[in-house]
C-alpha cells in the first residue's frame, strides 16, 4: 500500500493543531504589525491585556509607554535582525500595583524576521514572528504527565504544582492547610521518586519538559486578524 500524500489543506490543519498544542504563544505579524496569525495561547495573552493587545487588527504593547520598544524591535526585524524584549512590567507596576506585581506580569518575547528562517517568497519575506515566553516553569498537562510517569500520589502532585508556581514549602503548607512536616515529607518522597537532588533540580526537570498544552479535542480555534478569503482555511474549515 502506497503512503498517502498529505494535501496542503490537511497539512495546514495539522500545523494549526500543532501550534495550538505548544505551551508558548506564537504570533505572526506583517511589517505594519497587522496580525496575520496567533495560536491559542497568544490569543489568551492578548485577552489578558498585560503585555500585548489587539487594536484595530494590529498588535500593540498593552501599555502605550512600552509600545516604542515593540516598534523598535519590529524595525530591527525589517533590517533582518532578531531581538529580545520584555513587555508588561511597566504597565502593571505603573498602575499602582504592589511591589513585584509588574515582574509577575512581565513576559519576555523574541522577535524574529521570517527572512532569517529561509522565507524567500514575497508573501512571507516581510512577515515577523513573535515567540512569547512561558508564564510558568511547567503547564498543568506537563506536570500531570510527569507525576503519572513517576507514580506520584495526588498530594505529592499538588505539592509539585505549587513548587513549580514558585511557592516556598512553608507557603505550600499554609495554602494546603497542613503541617510543615507533612509538606517536607511529601517533597522528600517526590525527590526520591524522581531522583532529583533538590527542589531547584526538580523545578528544572519540569522546566525542561516539552512545552505542550492540554488537548483541545483536535479542534482548531477560529483565527483573528486574517483576511476574509483565508479565514475559513485558517479556522480549519474547508
Amino acid at each position: 500500500m502506497e503512503p498517502r500524500v498529505i494535501e496542503p489543506s490537511d497539512a495546514l490543519r495539522a500545523l494549526l493543531i500543532v501550534l495550538d498544542t505548544l505551551d508558548c504563544g506564537v504570533v505572526l505579524l506583517s511589517a505594519d504589525r497587522r496580525l496575520r496569525y496567533a495560536n491559542r495561547i497568544a490569543i489568551d495573552e492578548c485577552a489578558r491585556g498585560a503585555t500585548i493587545v489587539l487594536r484595530d487588527g494590529h498588535v500593540q504593547a498593552a501599555c502605550r509607554q512600552e509600545d516604542g520598544a515593540l516598534d523598535h524591535a519590529m524595525r530591527d526585524a525589517a533590517r533582518g535582525r532578531r531581538s529580545l524584549l520584555t513587555l508588561g512590567a511597566f504597565a502593571v507596576a505603573g498602575a499602582g500595583a504592589g511591589a513585584g506585581a509588574g515582574a509577575e506580569e512581565a513576559l519576555p518575547m523574541v522577535v524574529i524576521p521570517l527572512s532569517q528562517l529561509g522565507a524567500d517568497t514575497s508573501d512571507a519575506a516581510g512577515l515577523t514572528l513573535l515567540v512569547l515566553g512561558r508564564r510558568s516553569a511547567g503547564d498543568h498537562l506537563g506536570i500531570e504527565m510527569f507525576a503519572h510517569a513517576h507514580r506520584l500520589t495526588g498530594a505529592e502532585t499538588h505539592v509539585l504544582h505549587r513548587l513549580c508556581e514558585g511557592m516556598r514549602p512553608e507557603e505550600v503548607a499554609r495554602q494546603s492547610g497542613v503541617a510543615m512536616s507533612t509538606v517536607r515529607t511529601q517533597i522528600m518522597r517526590v525527590r526520591e521518586k524522581t531522583s532529583t537532588a533538590s527542589i531547584r533540580h526538580l523545578v528544572q526537570r519540569i522546566a525542561s519538559l516539552p512545552p505542550v498544552r492540554a488537548s483541545f479535542g483536535g479542534r482548531v480555534a477560529p483565527r483573528i486578524g486574517v483576511s476574509p478569503a483565508r479565514a475559513p482555511e485558517l479556522a480549519g474549515g474547508g
